[in-house]
């Protein structure tokens, strides 16, 4: 039963509990060597305990051979789920008492001093092999069942003197070698062992840390270690619980790293600033040889690299177009790339990169169901399904970024268009004279506008009917040569005042047109 510290949003109680079958019962009783089995519910053992609440076990025979009885098993309202029943052999104890009558006689025959003396020898003889019996039985049901990696130390020594299967797994030592060294060998823990009050602190309420237990291969292994302090033939052992919390450890850092991205980037509103700081914190998270975003252009109907960091700098300003070619129909339907199709890619396109690949991640980056990018990342590392996750989450970060920057970009864009209305307006404004408004237009929109070829001005005269082009000029201050005929796009954007979209150059279109009914300018 494990409970919340009661801190937080959320709170609760988590229940967890393993299967008890007669199976399980069979295992236990060959490792404790004697009879459990679950009791018939109306078994005698069963009806005791059922008219007893106060009992939780009941004895059912009790012979000079053996012991029989019945366990209650209650669920979590304390009413009786099932019972267990046991029966143990007394033959060990029948015989320890014939042989100790036996040695009684004889000594009580040669002398009661002596038989005394021999009583008590017999009797400690019988416990100290009790005890290591019942040790052995025990340290082997922990080998047997326990997930949990268990040490047992001495104190203050902390060597130490028994550790479970589950523990030589993690570490990777033998039995020999683990039982040969001190607790500190394995990893420097958070509380200070040689305080003299850490026995009764350790004994009272244990204690709760995190450390990092070293393998005999080198590896460090995050875990959590709950130590209690216990008594032992009148020597002092300490027991050290200890549970991996590698994919915790790893969720903490994938969480602490989006929020330091996020962090990051909610100040920054153009692409130019925030690809960089993306970049950077992802490059520190992976701790990645190399990061690449690959951006698609729709104008140009491929993707286009906009930025390398790390070792992979390089790559910045080189032909990928062999890659990107293939890039927007395998996204199209998956998620994630890794390195065996990066590699098979690479391989069959005979690319020659001017980087050394290790191991490669790569995700799509959607946008309201188009695919706007690619965000690679390269480390020498394999790429496990935890990583997996958080480059899709890094992905949609990064979507939501770029859009948020691309509509920045936009409105910024739209502002100055507006100003740049404005500035001509002012312009007109400010000219008092009628033959110079054409001409000081014509200037303003060239000078306003960035990309303009060339601007020319049609006006419809009200008293003769005709359509002609009053000025025409080109960017660099050279006049159009004269119009031949009125395109038509002219004539349907006087007759729907619409704007009108023309297929080719001002003053070089063929089509000619005429005005068929009187239109204002």
């Amino acid at each position: 039963v494990v409970t919340t510290a009661q801190e937080g949003p959320l709170r609760g109680t988590l229940l967890m509990g393993r299967t008890i079958d007669q199976a399980t019962l069979g295992s236990i009783s060959d490792d404790l060597m004697f009879d459990l089995h679950i009791a018939a519910a109306g078994s005698a053992g069963a009806l005791a305990l059922q008219k007893d609440r106060t009992q939780n076990i009941a004895v059912t025979e009790l012979s000079t051979r053996e012991i029989s009885g019945t366990v209650r098993v209650d669920d979590p309202d304390n009413s009786m789920s099932f019972a267990v029943e046991f029966i143990r052999p007394r033959n060990i104890y029948a015989n320890g008492l014939a042989t100790t009558l036996l040695f009684l006689g004889v000594f009580v025959v040669c002398a009661a001093f002596t038989a005394i003396i021999g009583f008590l020898l017999i009797k400690r003889l019988a416990l100290a092999m009790k005890r290591q019996q019942a040790s052995e039985e025990y340290f082997s049901l922990l080998a047997k069942n326990s997930r949990e990696i268990m040490i047992f130390t001495t104190f203050p020594g902390l060597k130490i003197i028994e550790a479970n299967e589950a523990a030589l797994q993690a570490s990777g030592y033998s039995r020999e070698k683990l039982t040969g060294l001190h607790f500190s060998d394995l990893g420097k823990p958070e509380i200070d062992m040689q305080r003299p009050d850490f026995w009764e602190r350790i004994r009272k309420d244990g204690k709760i840390y995190r450390m990092e237990l070293r393998c005999q291969d080198g590896r460090h292994l995050p875990v959590e270690v709950n130590v209690e302090a216990a008594l032992s033939d009148g020597g002092r052992i300490l027991t050290f619980l200890i549970r991996d919390i590698s994919d915790r450890t790893e969720h903490e850092r994938v969480i602490e790293g989006m929020s330091q991205i996020s962090n990051s980037l909610r100040t920054t509103v153009s692409i130019a600033e925030s690809v960089p700081i993306l970049l950077d914190q992802v490059h520190q998270m992976y701790q990645a040889d190399g990061v690449a975003l690959l951006l698609w252009r729709a104008k140009l109907g491929r993707f286009q690299l906009y930025q390398a960091t790390g070792e992979w700098e390089s790559l910045n300003g080189y032909d990928l177009s062999s890659i990107f070619n293939l890039l927007h129909t395998y996204f199209d339907k998956i998620n994630v790339v890794t390195t065996g199709v990066a590699r098979f890619f690479i391989r069959n396109l005979n690319i020659n990169l001017p980087i050394q690949l290790n191991e490669i991640g790569a995700v799509r980056i959607v946008n309201q169901e188009q695919l706007n990018g690619v965000l690679v990342v390269g480390r020498k590392t394999p790429f496990n399904h935890s990583d997996e996750l958080l480059l899709e989450a890094l992905a949609d970060l990064t979507a939501s970024t770029l859009h948020r920057a691309n509509l920045f970009e936009q409105t910024r864009e739209y502002a100055r268009q507006i100003e740049a209305v404005e500035g001509v307006g002012r312009t007109l404004a400010e000219t008092l004279d009628l033959g110079e408004i054409h001409p000081r237009l014509v200037e303003a929109l060239l000078s306003t506008f960035d990309g303009l070829e060339s601007v020319a001005i049609w006006q419809h005269d009200q008293q003769s009917g005709t359509i002609e082009r009053v000025i025409g000029m080109r960017y660099e201050g050279s006049p159009l040569p004269p119009a031949q005929a009125i395109p038509g796009e002219i004539l349907a954007a006087m007759e729907t005042q619409k704007t009108h979209l023309m297929g080719g150059p001002l003053g070089e279109r063929p089509e000619a047109g005429t005005a068929q009914q009187p239109v204002q300018g």
